[in-house]
């Protein structure tokens, strides 16, 4: 049984069925809320204006080489929304449907960057 209080580096990505490492120093950043809040100046009280956002992870860096980065830029090219399923450090996999943008690629440590738009919520699985 997984703790939900182990932190750390997620292990895995799998995008479509295809399992990827994270790198064990990968800090990913997830957006959580599903407004961005901000104030507008009146002439009385500020007006509360809040824009829906895209809930997304980032950061995700993956172990990958030039056959592999290919798979996930064809994902990343893709229109159709794919199962993304993300494995914990504390053993938790959550899994949703989405879409993914590859930020960039370093070719002298083979690991590409990865963003993560889910469409469906996070389900633990």
């Amino acid at each position: 049984m997984s703790s939900p209080n182990i932190s750390g580096s997620i292990k895995s990505l799998t995008l479509k069925g295809v399992t990827y490492s994270v790198m064990a120093d990968a800090n990913v950043t997830e957006t959580i809320s599903e407004y961005e809040n901000d104030a507008v100046a009146t002439s009385g009280l500020p007006m509360r204006k809040m824009t829906k956002r895209i809930t997304k992870k980032e950061g995700i860096t993956i172990a990958c080489n030039a056959d592999q980065l290919a798979v996930v830029k064809a994902l990343a090219d893709a229109i159709d929304n794919f199962t993304i399923t993300l494995t914990y450090a504390s053993g938790e996999t959550a899994s949703a449907s989405g879409f993914i943008e590859v930020e960039n690629r370093e070719t002298e440590t083979n690991k590409a960057t990865v963003k993560v738009f889910n469409v469906t919520e996070w389900a633990i699985v």
